[in-house]
């Protein structure tokens, strides 16, 4: 199955393709669009306590990270109480609290997700671990251009996110375009 967020594209896949409005982006409400130093330039009163209080602080007509990864939770549910293999295509905000919550479910890690690392053009594997847990792979993406300077991307041969040898083991897959 392949999750990925909610947009007003129609595409005929020969796969299960399920959209969620759950997996959209952060929304950063008045400043949407925006990079950070622009919000700072912008509203320097209101970046001020975003950087005392990222995971709280939310953007003005917006979410915070906080309400972000409370609209995450019933995708998580799902995702994990599949026995098929999950790919889930999304946005990085969205990506970033999934790892974190992959990484370590029993935790709390989610407050500081938004400063997680993603890669772009990759594949980020969770495998349910014996005993509890997940293990992480990534796989990175190959990038093919043709004559006219377009690029398409590639999954590696080494890439198998149907590996799926035992239902209580299915993979969840993120991938970071």
């Amino acid at each position: 199955v392949v999750w990925h967020r909610h947009h007003h594209h129609h595409h005929h896949h020969s796969f299960p393709v399920a959209t969620s409005p759950n997996l959209n982006p952060l929304d950063k409400g008045d400043f949407t669009g925006m990079d950070q130093d622009d919000i700072q330039t912008f509203d320097p009163q209101w970046y001020q306590q975003f950087t005392n209080d990222p995971y709280f602080t939310r953007y003005p007509g917006g979410e915070s990270y906080s309400d972000l990864i409370t609209r995450l939770e019933p995708v998580i549910i799902d995702v994990e109480q599949q026995t098929a293999p999950v790919l889930v295509v999304s946005h990085i905000s969205t990506l970033q609290a999934l790892i974190c919550y992959f990484r370590c479910p029993d935790a709390n890690p989610t407050h500081s997700c938004m400063d997680l690392d993603v890669p772009l053009h990759t594949v980020i594997k969770f495998t349910p671990s014996r005993g509890g847990g997940w293990k992480e792979t990534r796989h990175k993406l190959l990038l093919d251009s043709n004559e006219d300077g377009e690029e398409t991307l590639l999954i590696p041969t080494n890439v198998d996110v149907n590996n799926n040898n035992d239902n209580r083991t299915s993979s969840k897959s993120l991938v970071v375009l």
